[in-house]
């Protein structure tokens, strides 16, 4: 939850194949999945308190798991 963005946004590329990842957010982020998948599932659930912090998430997912955590 200590995690700070320089500027508005951020862009974190990810590719995951044949397993899962799981990306841990401070709770004021907004993250925006912009991720394709095949045979595989890429999930972020609403944070708690937005700001206009947004994390841009961009890649694959095949045959595996993104999920998206925010931090407690």
């Amino acid at each position: 939850d200590n995690a700070e963005m320089l500027g508005d946004s951020a862009t974190l590329k990810v590719e995951v194949n044949l397993g899962n990842a799981v990306i841990y957010v401070p709770q004021h982020w907004r993250v925006d999945l912009k991720v394709e998948t095949s045979c595989g599932v890429a999930k972020a659930d609403a944070p708690v308190a937005p700001t206009s912090k947004t994390l841009i998430v961009r890649g694959e997912v095949a045959f595996g798991k993104l999920e998206v955590v925010y931090a407690k």
